[in-house]
């Protein structure tokens, strides 16, 4: 008695949206995210009849969402009163951040003498807690922080021998450190095209990837930004902005759009979930679902053979269809088709001894090595399952197994 064996891999009837990803911050959910205008300053006070006081640090709220730190600066004072100050400052003016340097009246860097310089940093942590709209993060998620930055005071130039630093932290509600796709949890903005900013060298745009972990605490995200630099008298008048941020935006990734990023398609027109750009007929979500390559028409990571599920020998194999799942895909049924759904792909496993009806009771059974041999190996994120058909080869003269994906 001869057994027959099929397989068919459905075109996805759906879709993950309009969108590659959903912004949960920018502009339009946070309009007020870079106002009112406000300012935190170093403190400073000078002293003695004739010298040079080095600022301190000062830490308040600023605007509706920040919290800012601006440390260093000098004063000089004659008979005890300033005569001149240079603190530094962060503030929130015309919708951006801006780390700089407050000079009263002017600058004090002429001042200091060769060899000598004001020490100065900026920090500022937006706490995305708007009323409605909580940034709250998920575990095993990617997000991607996005914002313009405009340097064009050249104080974030390395060739002036200042020593600069500038970067961005996403942090979770107790202040942790969210890592980033490069390892880091503070990324450093200096060389800016590392990140994918356009607009070198003065203004541009960049844009960090990080994930979570397992498990992350209940309450709003933050972005952090930093900066630092050591000013010498030798750039008397070279402006009073170290930097400019504006055009925040804080967007979950999902999985979907990091795995199609790394695909190398790079046309924004072919990464489209209906795409399909190898067009062999499965359209980008299809092929994600079971981890093969959208950009190459192939598929031989799924694999129906007679299995022996519970290793009792040939007198009870069966039809066992192995393929690749999202792992974190749960799958239930009972007496019909095995369904399970995650990531926004729909899995549905069904049965038939006759291509028409399709209501077998279908289960999964624990893979082995013979169902995954000769298997390709697959990417982190996906694991081969393995699927049967009830009874056994010597009492089903046909089967067939297909994945229908929704």
């Amino acid at each position: 008695m001869k057994l027959q064996l099929s397989f068919a891999l459905l075109a996805l009837a759906g879709s993950l949206g309009t969108a590659l990803s959903q912004t949960t911050v920018d502009s339009s959910s946070y309009p007020g995210l870079f106002g009112p205008d406000d300012t935190v300053t170093a403190d400073v006070d000078a002293g003695g009849l004739l010298g040079i006081t080095l600022a301190g640090s000062t830490t308040d709220s600023l605007g509706t969402y920040w919290n800012a730190t601006a440390t260093g600066g000098a004063a000089l004072a004659v008979l005890f009163l300033p005569v001149v100050k240079s603190q530094a400052q962060v503030a929130l003016a015309s919708s951006t951040l801006q780390f700089k340097i407050n000079n009263d009246p002017g600058s004090i860097l002429g001042a200091l003498g060769v060899g000598t310089g004001l020490s100065l940093s900026w920090s500022a942590t937006a706490t995305l807690n708007k009323s409605g709209s909580v940034f709250q993060l998920q575990p095993n998620s990617t997000y991607r922080v996005g914002f313009d930055v405009d340097t064009g005071s050249q104080l974030l130039s390395t060739t002036l021998n200042i020593t600069p630093s500038f970067g961005v932290t996403f942090l979770d509600a107790n202040n942790n450190a969210i890592g980033s796709s490069g390892g880091t949890t503070l990324v450093n903005i200096l060389g800016l095209q590392l990140l994918g900013v356009i607009g070198s060298p003065s203004t541009g745009h960049a844009v960090v990837d990080f994930k979570t972990g397992a498990s992350v605490p209940v309450g709003a995200a933050k972005v952090k930004f930093t900066g630092g630099s050591i000013l010498p008298a030798s750039l008397l008048g070279i402006g009073t902005t170290f930097a400019t941020v504006s055009n925040l935006s804080v967007s979950y990734v999902s999985p979907f759009q990091e795995w199609i990023e790394h695909s190398g398609i790079t046309n924004p027109a072919d990464q489209d979930p209906n795409a399909d750009p190898d067009h062999d007929g499965r359209n980008n979500l299809s092929e994600f679902a079971v981890d093969s390559n959208p950009a190459v028409s192939d598929n031989n990571n799924v694999h129906v053979a007679v299995g022996d599920p519970d290793g009792d020998g040939p007198e009870t194999s069966t039809v066992v269809m192995t393929l690749p799942v999202r792992n974190g895909t749960e799958f239930t049924g009972t007496g019909t088709a095995q369904t399970g759904a995650v990531d926004g792909v729909s899995y549905r496993i069904e049965g038939s001894f006759d291509l028409v009806n399709w209501a077998l009771a279908i289960s999964e059974v624990t893979s082995n090595a013979s169902f995954v041999a000769g298997l390709p190996e697959l990417h982190a994120g996906w694991s081969y399952r393995s699927f049967r058909i009830p009874g056994q080869t010597a009492d089903t003269p046909r089967a067939f197994l297909r994945a229908k994906l929704n």
